[in-house]
């Protein structure tokens, strides 16, 4: 009877230490499996960060002129629902995204372009800068436009 008792228990160790690596192992993987979906959404905010600074970009280099007008009836016509500044030969825009890269308002938005456009001379300086909701940058691109 105590021979049977002895396999019982050894055969519960078994058990138990089969059980703890189990769970490390797939605490392990839980923890792989976060890190990658984690980096997958900073990947695939990047991604629409850089193509909607690209698309800004273009719009700017399509309607730059010496006093802003074009670029900023464009901005209100494109982006109603951003916060746009004209001021003579400079222009700053504030455009708010939701979590897919659409236009939304402030209140909702999961990220931001902060654009800033100055003329001096016959360049067009432009500054556009994404954050996410936690005002940490994503993306920013300082580029400058030719203007005749």
């Amino acid at each position: 009877m105590n021979n049977g008792h002895s396999r019982t228990s050894i055969f519960l160790m078994e058990i138990i230490i089969s059980v703890l690596l189990f769970s490390l192992a797939s605490a392990v993987c839980v923890k792989l499996f976060v890190h990658t979906h984690m980096r997958n959404n900073d990947t695939h905010a990047l991604t629409r960060a850089i193509s909607e600074a690209q698309s800004v970009t273009e719009i700017i280099r399509s309607t730059a002129d010496a006093e802003l007008t074009e670029t900023n009836d464009a901005f209100c016509t494109y982006y109603p629902l951003g916060d746009i500044s004209h001021n003579g030969n400079s222009l700053t825009m504030n455009l708010f995204y939701d979590q897919d890269f659409l236009p939304c308002n402030a209140g909702l938005s999961k990220f931001k372009a902060s654009v800033d456009l100055q003329v001096k001379d016959t360049f067009c300086y432009i500054d556009i800068e994404i954050q996410n909701d936690k005002n940490e940058s994503i993306f920013s691109i300082h580029t400058q436009k030719y203007i005749h």
